[in-house]
């Protein structure tokens, strides 16, 4: 997923510099850096919630909870990456350094 996120961003900026940008869409370019700030945040909380065992409440970390992390951290990269493309600005592709960095923090080693 890590290595999708980074391979979809570097076509993203590569289309970025060969086509001139025509209809600025900066509301794409917002939401994108809005939801890249938030996605670790949410992705922490959901799966704590994923990894949390019925019976006894306590926290697992498993292969399911890591999954769903990274599943909405990756949704918050592209979203940048299609903001980059249909945006003016290149703020999105330094706010998706956020999720990418929780991504290769939380890497299972």
């Amino acid at each position: 997923m890590l290595a999708g996120c980074l391979l979809f961003l570097a076509v993203a900026a590569f289309l970025r510099l060969q086509t001139p940008s025509g209809a600025s869409l900066a509301v794409v370019s917002y939401m994108a850096i809005a939801w890249a700030v938030a996605s670790p945040a949410v992705a922490s909380m959901v799966s704590q919630q994923v990894g949390r065992r019925p019976a006894e409440g306590t926290f697992v970390p498993d292969r399911a909870a890591l999954i769903v992390m990274y599943g909405l951290l990756e949704s918050a990269v592209i979203f940048c990456a299609v903001a980059l493309i249909v945006g003016a600005h290149w703020w999105p592709l330094a706010a998706a350094v956020v999720p990418l960095g929780v991504m290769a923090a939380k890497f299972p080693r």
